[in-house]
């Protein structure tokens, strides 16, 4: 209200020192750094703000009504540029998870990297390659949402056959049937994509 950019600059950096602070409230408070700072005529460090804005969090986006039309486009121009790295880097982490036998925590991810496509939609300039990146994205969700799925339906199963293995005598099962473990892992087979090019 003041126009004291320089006070508030001070008291936005004492307020990211706050480790309890989420990353949502991290991006507010480098946006409102990044708009004092373009007030002080300093787009060099404003642009630093936007960029650790986006990292922070590549969903948050300040409300365009609030800013004026030059503002505006200096913050869709820094989240040109970065968004589609991030989402690259998303769908790393969300690949590897799911490839890591976290099918739960991997739906969650492809779904944050699905929200950060559409972000990326909304810019306006959309790369080709994100278009190609959904396909994955998309592909991968439905694998982990079904591996996911079927995860909770063997883990009773599991119990009961362990039990059954240890009270059971050992000449009580022929050795050509199967346990309803093995069975029900052999019916639920997932092969992921291959990359052909």
């Amino acid at each position: 209200t003041n126009a004291a950019y320089q006070d508030a600059l001070g008291a936005l950096d004492g307020l990211a020192e706050n480790t309890a602070a989420n990353a949502r409230e991290r991006a507010i408070i480098h946006h409102y750094r990044a708009l004092c700072l373009l007030a002080l005529n300093r787009p060099q460090d404003a642009t630093g703000a936007i960029e650790a804005m986006v990292g922070e969090d590549p969903l948050y986006s300040p409300p365009h009504d609030e800013l004026s039309p030059r503002t505006r486009e200096t913050f869709l121009q820094v989240q040109r540029r970065l968004l589609p790295s991030i989402a690259q880097d998303r769908y790393t982490r969300a690949k590897s998870t799911y490839e890591g036998g976290r099918p739960k925590e991997a739906v969650a991810e492809f779904d944050r990297l699905l929200e950060i496509l559409d972000a990326i939609a909304a810019t306006g300039d959309t790369p080709p390659l994100m278009a190609d990146l959904r396909v994955l994205a998309t592909g991968f969700r439905q694998l982990a949402s079904a591996a996911a799925e079927a995860a909770p339906q063997l883990e009773p199963t599991s119990g009961s056959g362990a039990a059954s293995a240890t009270t059971e005598p050992a000449g009580g099962r022929t050795g050509g049937n199967e346990t309803p473990v093995a069975a029900a892992a052999r019916q639920i087979t997932v092969t992921p994509p291959v990359t052909l090019r």
